[in-house]
């Protein structure tokens, strides 16, 4: 599954995989975090409360089909 410029490993579904949201727009600043995300590094997201943080992780979550809890 490609996620903006990056190439993001599916899963194999999960009965706590997000909905996904259409119109949910991956900005291109988001492709750095979501690099980390696929080589497994640790990441912290800081932001005010809105910001999206937490939307970020679901929507991709949701289009790789794995479970967030």
């Amino acid at each position: 599954m490609r996620i903006g410029g990056i190439d993001v490993p599916c899963g194999a579904g999960h009965p706590l995989v997000p909905r996904v949201n259409p119109a949910y727009l991956f900005s291109a600043r988001f492709d750095d975090v979501l690099e980390d995300i696929v080589e497994n590094r640790r990441v912290i997201l800081i932001g005010h409360t809105g910001a999206g943080k937490t939307s970020l992780i679901e929507q991709v979550a949701a289009r790789s089909h794995h479970g967030v809890l």
